[in-house]
């Protein structure tokens, strides 16, 4: 049997000092091998024990290796398993092929150092320049996976760790100098990770990022200072999708991230704070559906911001311009934006925009019950604030005509039935009024303040009033009630004129509505009697003393660290809050161990 063998073995006349031939001889030994697996199956019934089937399967393997070995060992050429080697790294070789090639070598106990050679000289004739071509970093990705797979066929293979030490570890400087350019290219930044990841270069890939990120965010800051809270919600939305689909949603290089805007923001945070107030505003009076995705950014930025008390100050002033002047153009968004504060700041941060929110959908309910209980119809809308979460708003006294009065009068009686301890004080500053009026036998419908409609119901039994009339009819402060009519006279289309035809303002001067309009407009919106659009204008003086609360400072403080690092020792989160505080306020170890032990009282915090 094993002459027979020998004899097949060396009718095989292959040269392997080519590719081509090595890849011949491969093809003929498989041959050869599935010609033993039908002889096997055919010899199987002579064969009584499990034992000597074994036994004689892998004598006849033997007999063939051998004979191949010594038919064809001194002509086989290292040099074809070269050419070989290089065209499946270059990716001209079939797979298949290869692993065939590989098996066959293996089996003849044939020397590997072909591959090894030539993975040495393939990955070394590539230099610094190529780490930074994106295209480049994708082959590089792909050699480094078919390489591992490859040691399934060559276990004792060095050629993934020879391509991690000459294509990453030799090259760091141009990895990180060409990183910024792999953000328009998310294939070639997942294989920048999987490379980096590979070699194990985990913290060096930290610092690459917040160290490139913090250039990133500096030039944008310092390029546009009217577009830097857009420029800079861009800049993480990229960066954001990058660590999303090419990262592998990496925690640490996420922090990273946060830590090189958050080092770079501090010189800019006044304006960058005011700009991103400014943006969410402008966003949320105009967005219905699908506002998560901006609202999430946004709140990336917020956690970067150095003083999030003031930024809180003045978003619940923008939110309560929204909220009563009923442009908040969709609630589920208001509240969007507070669950995802109250998750970065904790639950005392928001409890103010949380009441205010609250009192909305509160003061709907009531207003319902008014609708249904009221005999007369009405269009009364109340909105029911509580006073001490919402911002400082003036209330002017001034006097209303008796059948509106009626209706305030009549609310006022049913709230107080439900809530005894309670009282309302009405702040017609901020209200709003509807007119339905007729000039040239035409219905219009002028839209303005209390205090505008208040003037106008003046002229409902005269054509013309005094200063002194108007006052003593609406009890209006004269400085109100002057700034008030001054709507009326700059108006393009004024409804009111006055006597004499100055600009100055005295309680004796006559003011006579406009019988005939020239404008065909059915609907006439006054333009506003306050200074500011809102009225809640935001100050702008700098000198105005504030009283700070010194606890309610120090739980915010607490809650962030903690929600960054999860966990922190006694003493490490005391040194941590009262560094992070001390711009702020004065605070002692005691202060903060009070807030803590309050946080703790409210389960926000909790010792282990």
């Amino acid at each position: 049997m094993r002459r027979v063998w020998t004899d097949i073995l060396t009718s095989l006349s292959v040269d392997v000092h080519t590719s081509h031939g090595l890849q011949r001889l491969c093809e003929e030994w498989t041959e050869l091998e599935q010609t033993c697996v039908r002889l096997y199956d055919l010899l199987t019934p002579l064969l009584h024990a499990d034992h000597d089937r074994l036994s004689w399967h892998d004598t006849c393997l033997a007999w063939w290796a051998h004979g191949c070995d010594r038919i064809h060992a001194r002509r086989a050429s290292a040099q074809a398993l070269y050419q070989l080697a290089d065209e499946a790294r270059q990716g001209r070789l079939p797979s298949d092929v290869w692993r065939r090639t590989l098996l066959c070598v293996r089996a003849w106990n044939w020397p590997l150092d072909a591959v090894e050679t030539q993975a040495q000289s393939f990955y070394t004739s590539h230099g610094p320049g190529d780490m930074v071509d994106a295209p480049f970093l994708c082959r590089a990705a792909q050699w480094l996976a078919n390489e591992e797979a490859w040691q399934a066929w060559m276990p004792s293979s060095q050629a993934p760790a020879l391509l991690l030490h000459t294509l990453v570890d030799a090259h760091l400087k141009a990895y990180e100098q060409g990183f910024t350019t792999l953000l328009a290219h998310p294939a070639a930044m997942q294989a920048w990770y999987t490379l980096l990841t590979a070699a194990q270069q985990h913290a060096w890939m930290r610092h690459v990022v917040r160290t490139q990120m913090e250039k990133h965010v500096w030039h944008l800051l310092t390029a546009s200072t009217d577009l830097m809270c857009t420029s800079l919600l861009t800049c993480w939305q990229i960066w954001q999708a990058r660590w999303a689909d090419s990262l592998d949603q990496d925690a640490t290089l996420q922090a990273a991230m946060r830590d090189a805007m958050e080092a770079a923001l501090p010189a800019y945070a006044p304006t960058v704070a005011t700009q991103l107030t400014h943006n969410l505003d402008t966003y949320l009076r105009r967005v219905t559906t699908s506002y998560e995705a901006h609202i999430d950014t946004a709140m990336h930025l917020f956690r970067c911001l150095p003083d999030k008390d003031a930024w809180e100050e003045t978003y619940r002033r923008t939110l309560a311009d929204r909220l009563l002047h009923d442009q908040a153009r969709s609630l589920d968004a208001e509240r969007y934006v507070v669950t995802q504060l109250k998750h970065i700041c904790g639950p005392f941060y928001t409890r103010k925009l949380d009441t205010m929110l609250t009192d909305m959908e509160l003061s709907a309910q009531w207003q319902q019950a008014f609708a249904e209980r009221r005999t007369a119809p009405s269009s009364l809308h109340v909105q029911v604030l509580t006073q001490a979460h919402w911002p400082s708003i003036p209330c002017t006294p001034m006097a209303l005509p008796p059948y509106m009065q009626e209706a305030l009068t009549e609310y006022e009686a049913m709230y107080q039935a439900a809530h005894t301890g309670r009282t309302l004080q009405w702040c017609h500053d901020l209200g709003t009024l509807t007119l339905q009026t007729k000039w040239d036998d035409t219905v219009v419908y002028v839209h303005g303040s209390t205090w505008q409609a208040a003037i106008l119901l003046c002229f409902n039994a005269r054509t013309e009033c005094t200063g002194t009339h108007l006052q003593t009819t609406t009890q209006l402060p004269w400085p109100v009630l002057e700034s008030t009519l001054q709507t009326f006279l700059r108006m393009s289309t004024p409804l009111l004129s006055k006597t004499p035809a100055d600009t100055t303002m005295r309680p004796a001067d006559t003011f006579r509505l406009t019988t005939h309009l020239p404008t065909k407009r059915r609907h006439i919106r006054l333009p506003s009697p306050h200074t500011h659009p809102s009225a809640m204008p935001i100050s702008t003086t700098t000198a105005t003393p504030t009283l700070v609360d010194v606890d309610m400072v120090l739980q915010a403080a607490i809650m962030r660290i903690l929600k960054a690092s999860k966990r922190a020792s006694h003493a490490t989160l005391v040194s941590r809050v009262i560094e992070a505080v001390q711009e702020k306020v004065t605070a002692t170890p005691s202060d903060v161990k009070k807030a803590i032990e309050k946080l703790m009282d409210k389960v926000c915090v909790y010792d282990d």
